[in-house]
C-alpha cells in the first residue's frame, strides 16, 4: 500500500464509529469532512467521505428487497473518553494511524459497507504533511452489532379501539415509524368461524382530526369489507409493517404481541364481533320515571324506549348492551358480571342531556363497560377487580376528582377518547395494575400520568412519566408515548414528559409532532423534557425524538453521567426539531468524571441527529463531544428580548416577554425553521394542525403552510380557472328567469384553507343588486383541506321585476387565509329583450373531496 491509502473498518462498539488506517501517517493528524478543518459536518451536500450500506429491506408490495441501501457520513473524528477527553481518537498502529471517525447514521450488522471520499479528509499534519487517497466505493469491513431497530408502530384509537362490533364495511389504522421510512403495511382480517380472509395492503397515510381538539394525527388507514363475514363471528386484524430498509426482526407483526395483559400497549391483534346484521345489539332506556321491574331489553330501540329502566343497574343485569339515558343525572351502581367480549355501551339517548355520576367506589363488573356521550361525575375509584376488564370513556365532558385512584383501578386498561375535563388521578396506585391510552382528550386543569401507552391529539398542562416498577401493567417499550399532543407546563417548575429510564428500552419509544410550551409564574430549573437523561442508567435503544417544538425550557436527551459503567444508547433519532432554550446531553466528563460513560458517544458526536434548531448556544453541555453535533445548524443571532428567539408568530413562552401561555409557534417570516427538514428527514406527512409538509418542510412542530384559493368557474360545464379580478360572465339572461352559475374553489397550497363564507359579499353600483349567493354553504364558515374543494353557486335574479335591457354588473368578495385575500370576481349579466325560458343550474352544496394525501416518494 502507498502513503496515505485508507482502510476502513466499522469496529465492534457502538454502531456509530468508522475506523480509517491510514498508512504511513502518525497521530497529530488533522481531517476536513467538508466543513472545514476540524470542523463538524454541517451542510450534507458537503459530505466528502460517505458509507454505503446495503442489505435487506422491503418493497411497496411487501416483497424482501435484498439491495436496499441507506448512506451514512462521516461528520467529525471522535474525541477520546475521560480522562483523555482533550484529544481526539487518534493511535499509532504500527508506522499507521487508527483514526476514528463517526458516522451520522447508525450502522447495522449484516450490511455490506462501501467508502466513498475525496483526497485529502485527513493530512498527516504530525508527519510530513502528505494528504489522505481517495476512495470509490472501497470495501468496508462491517464488525458491527448493532441490530436495525424494529418499526415502532401502536393502533390509532380514532378508528381501532379493540373490541368494537361491525355492522357494515370498517376502517382499522396503525400509527408507524422507523428510521428510513415505511414501505408498506399490511392489513389482514380473518374470520373465526368463517375462516374468510381479506388483506388489504397500504402505502400511505391517512390525517384524522379530533373533532373534540381539533388536532391531527395520522395513521396508515384499510377499509376491510364486511362481505364474506358471518354474523356474531370474531374477526381478528392482523397489522405487518414493513420498512423500507430493515433486517426481518425489524418489521412489526402485531400477532408477536399476545394476551389479555398487553392489548393496552396496542401493539397485539385487533378482534373485532361481526354483527352486520344487528342481532347483538340489545338496547335499554332509563329513565327517572322508569321501572326496574317492568322495562325491557329489546334489539328494537324504540320497543325498549317505550318501557324504560328507572336504573342503569337493572338495565344491564337484564343484558342490554346498549343502554340509553334520558336527560337528567343517572347513578351507576355495580352491575352483574357480564362476560361478552365486546363493548356494552352506557349512553345518552339521542338529543338527551345526560350527566352519569357515582356514589361510591365502583365495582364496575362489566367486561368491556364504555360510558359515552355524557358528563361523567365521580369522586371514587372504578374497580376491575383483578380480572379481565377494561374501561372506554368516549365523547364525554368528565370530572374526575378522585385524589387516590381514578378510573381504572385494578383493571387491565382505559380507553379515553373525544373528553374533555378534570382527571385528577391517572397515576399508579401502590402495587396495583393501572394503565391509560388516550385520544383526543382537552385535559382541563394540571394532568399527571405515569402509566400512559399512548397520547394522541390532546392538549392541556401535562406530564407524562415512566411507569413504575411497582405498577404490574406492561413495560412501555414499543410504543408512541405522544405525538401531535399541544401539552403545557402552566405556572410549575417541571417537566412535560419524563421518561428516564425506569427499566431498559429494547423495541422502542417515539416522541412525534408534539408542541410543549412552558409558561407562567414560578421559578424555572426543571427540563421540560427529560428522556433517558438526568442519572438514568438503564439503556435505551431506539427512541425517536422527531419534529417536536419545545419553548420555555430545555431537553434532557440521551445522558450517561452518572455511575461508573456505559449505559447503551443506541438506535437515538434527534431529528427536525426546535427548542428555545437549548438540547442538553451529559457524558463521561459530568459531575464526577468516568471513562465508562461511553454510552452516548454516538449520538453525542452526532450519529442519529439531524436538523434541529435551538436558540441558546450553551446546549449541548458538559460533554466536549458536542461541538461534533453535526445535526445542529447553529444557533439563531435574534435576541430574546424580542419574545421572537427562533422566529415563532406569537412566542408567550417562558422566556418571552408575554409569558402569558397558548402562544402561536408557528415558524413566522424570516424564521431560521424555515424550509430546513429535507424530505428524507420528514417522519410524518401533517402537523398537528393539519398542514401538508412540503418536500422542504419546516422545523419542529408545527408547519407556517401556505393555504391558496383557485377558483373554477362552470366547473362541471365549461371549467375555466380564473384569478382573483377575474370574470364570471352569465351570458344573456332573459327577463321573468333566475339563473345560476356554479363555482368551484379548490385549496392548492399545504395549509388548510379558511373561508370565511358567512362574510362574503356581492355588492353592486348598480341600483339594484340582482346578484346573489345561490346553493352551498354561503352562511358557514368551511375549512378546505390540501387539493380538496367545495362547490358554491351566485345567481342572477331577472324573476322578480322586468328588467331594462343592459349589462348589469358586481363584484363577489370572498375572504380566506389565502395570503392575496379577499378574492374577488367580477360578474356581469346582460338582459334581453322580455320573454324568454329559465336559464338555471341544478347545483348541490356538497363538498367534492379529491385525494388530500399525497403519495410522496421518499428518497433516503
Amino acid at each position: 500500500m502507498a502513503t496515505g491509502d485508507i482502510t476502513a473498518t466499522i469496529p465492534n462498539l457502538d454502531g456509530g464509529a468508522v475506523d480509517l488506517l491510514i498508512e504511513g501517517f502518525t497521530t497529530g493528524a488533522t481531517w476536513d469532512v467538508g466543513s472545514g478543518a476540524g470542523t463538524a459536518l454541517v451542510n450534507l451536500a458537503d459530505a466528502d467521505a460517505t458509507l454505503t450500506l446495503t442489505g435487506n429491506g422491503y418493497n411497496a408490495d411487501g416483497t424482501v428487497n435484498s439491495s436496499a441501501t441507506y448512506t451514512s457520513r462521516l461528520n467529525a473524528v471522535r474525541r477520546k473518553p475521560y480522562p483523555n477527553d482533550g484529544s481526539e481518537d487518534q493511535d499509532a498502529s504500527g508506522s499507521d494511524l487508527d483514526i476514528r471517525f463517526n458516522a451520522d447514521r447508525w450502522l447495522w450488522t449484516g450490511y455490506t459497507a462501501t467508502l466513498t471520499c475525496a483526497a485529502g479528509i485527513v493530512t498527516n499534519s504530525g508527519g510530513a504533511s502528505q494528504t489522505s487517497n481517495s476512495l470509490a466505493s472501497a470495501s468496508v469491513t462491517n464488525n458491527s452489532t448493532l441490530a436495525p431497530p424494529k418499526v415502532i408502530a401502536q393502533w390509532d384509537l380514532q378508528t381501532s379501539v379493540p373490541a368494537q362490533r361491525v355492522s357494515a364495511d370498517f376502517t382499522v389504522g396503525i400509527e408507524a415509524y422507523h428510521h428510513l421510512g415505511i414501505a408498506c403495511v399490511e392489513f389482514t382480517a380473518t374470520g373465526g368461524t368463517s375462516a374468510h380472509e381479506q388483506t388489504v395492503r397500504v402505502t400511505t397515510k391517512t390525517r384524522r382530526q379530533s373533532a373534540n381538539t381539533s388536532l391531527y394525527g395520522e395513521a396508515y388507514e384499510a377499509t376491510i369489507p364486511i362481505a364474506g363475514f358471518t354474523q356474531g363471528e370474531t374477526i381478528t386484524i392482523n397489522a405487518v409493517v414493513k420498512p423500507n430498509v430493515g433486517a426481518a426482526s425489524s418489521v412489526f407483526d402485531s400477532s408477536d404481541t399476545t394476551g389479555v395483559d398487553n392489548e393496552i400497549l396496542l401493539r397485539s391483534d385487533l378482534s373485532f364481533t361481526c354483527n352486520k346484521t344487528g342481532a347483538l345489539d340489545q338496547y335499554a332506556y332509563v329513565d327517572s320515571g322508569g321501572n326496574d321491574g317492568t322495562g325491557v331489553v329489546s334489539g328494537t330501540p324504540a320497543t325498549a324506549e317505550a318501557s324504560p329502566y328507572a336504573t342503569i343497574k337493572a338495565a344491564l343485569d337484564d343484558g342490554a348492551n346498549i343502554v340509553r339515558c334520558t336527560t337528567g343525572t343517572h347513578t351507576i351502581t355495580a352491575p352483574a358480571v357480564t362476560t361478552a367480549d365486546y363493548w356494552v355501551f352506557v349512553e345518552a339517548a339521542p338529543s338527551a342531556t345526560v350527566t352519569i355520576q357515582t356514589s361510591g367506589n365502583l365495582l364496575y363488573k362489566t367486561r368491556r363497560l364504555c360510558i359515552r356521550n355524557v358528563t361523567l361525575n365521580t369522586a371514587h375509584f372504578w374497580d376491575g377487580e383483578n380480572t379481565e376488564r377494561w374501561l372506554w370513556i368516549d365523547g364525554c365532558t368528565v370530572s374526575q376528582t378522585s385524589t387516590t385512584v381514578g378510573f381504572g383501578y385494578r383493571s387491565k386498561g382505559v380507553y379515553i377518547t373525544e373528553c374533555s375535563g378534570t382527571f385528577a388521578d391517572v397515576l399508579s396506585f401502590s402495587s396495583s395494575r393501572v394503565a391509560y391510552v388516550f385520544d383526543g382528550v382537552a385535559f382541563t386543569g394540571f394532568t399527571r400520568s405515569d402509566c400512559t401507552y399512548k397520547m394522541c391529539r390532546c392538549s392541556g398542562d401535562l406530564l407524562l412519566e415512566h411507569k413504575p416498577a411497582s405498577n404490574p401493567a406492561p413495560t412501555q417499550d414499543g410504543i408512541i408515548p405522544a405525538s401531535f399532543n399541544q401539552m403545557q407546563i402552566a405556572d410549575r417548575d417541571d417537566r412535560a414528559i419524563t421518561y428516564n429510564g425506569a427499566y431498559d428500552t429494547a423495541i422502542g419509544l417515539a416522541f412525534l409532532g408534539n408542541t410543549i410550551e412552558r409558561h407562567g409564574t414560578g421559578s424555572s430549573t426543571s427540563p421540560a423534557v427529560q428522556i433517558y437523561a438526568d442519572s438514568g442508567v438503564n439503556s435505551s435503544n431506539n427512541v425517536i425524538w422527531a419534529q417536536n417544538t419545545v419553548i420555555g425550557q430545555r431537553v434532557n436527551f440521551c445522558y450517561n453521567d452518572s455511575g461508573t459503567s456505559s449505559a447503551t444508547r443506541s438506535n437515538i433519532l434527534w431529528i427536525g426539531n426546535a427548542s428555545e432554550d437549548g438540547f442538553n446531553i451529559k457524558g463521561d466528563t459530568f459531575g464526577t468524571p468516568n471513562a465508562n460513560r461511553v454510552g452516548n458517544f454516538p449520538t453525542g458526536h452526532g450519529t442519529g441527529v439531524f436538523h434541529n434548531r435551538s436558540f441558546n448556544t450553551t446546549f449541548p453541555s458538559n460533554d466536549s463531544g458536542a461541538s461534533a453535533m453535526q445535526g445542529f445548524l447553529g444557533p439563531n443571532t435574534v435576541d430574546y428580548a424580542g419574545g421572537t428567539a427562533l422566529g415563532f408568530t406569537d412566542d408567550q413562552s417562558l422566556n418571552s416577554v408575554g409569558n402569558a401561555g397558548d402562544g402561536d409557534y408557528t415558524p413566522d417570516t424570516g424564521s431560521v425553521l424555515l424550509e430546513e427538514l429535507p424530505e428524507a428527514y420528514q417522519f410524518t406527512e401533517w402537523d398537528l394542525y393539519g398542514t401538508l409538509l412540503e418536500s422542504t418542510a419546516d422545523i419542529g412542530a408545527v408547519q407556517r403552510g401556505v393555504a391558496t384559493l383557485q377558483l373554477t368557474i362552470n366547473p362541471t360545464t365549461a371549467p375555466s380557472i380564473v384569478a382573483s379580478g377575474g370574470k364570471l360572465d352569465f351570458g344573456t339572461v332573459a327577463n321573468e328567469t333566475l339563473a345560476a352559475r356554479s363555482i368551484e374553489i379548490e385549496n392548492i397550497g399545504n395549509a388548510t384553507l379558511k373561508l370565511d363564507l358567512n362574510t362574503a359579499t356581492i355588492t353592486s353600483t348598480d341600483i339594484v343588486n340582482y346578484f346573489a349567493k345561490g346553493s352551498g354553504s354561503w352562511n358557514d364558515d368551511e375549512d378546505v383541506a390540501p387539493d380538496g374543494t367545495l362547490q358554491l353557486a351566485v345567481t342572477f335574479n331577472a324573476a322578480a321585476a322586468t328588467l331594462s335591457p343592459g349589462t348589469y354588473t358586481a363584484v363577489l368578495s370572498i375572504p380566506s387565509n389565502d395570503a392575496n385575500s379577499p378574492f374577488t370576481l367580477n360578474l356581469s349579466a346582460t338582459i334581453a329583450a322580455a320573454g324568454g325560458g329559465e336559464d338555471t343550474i341544478a347545483l348541490g352544496s356538497t363538498i367534492r373531496p379529491r385525494n388530500p394525501y399525497r403519495n410522496r416518494n421518499r428518497i433516503y
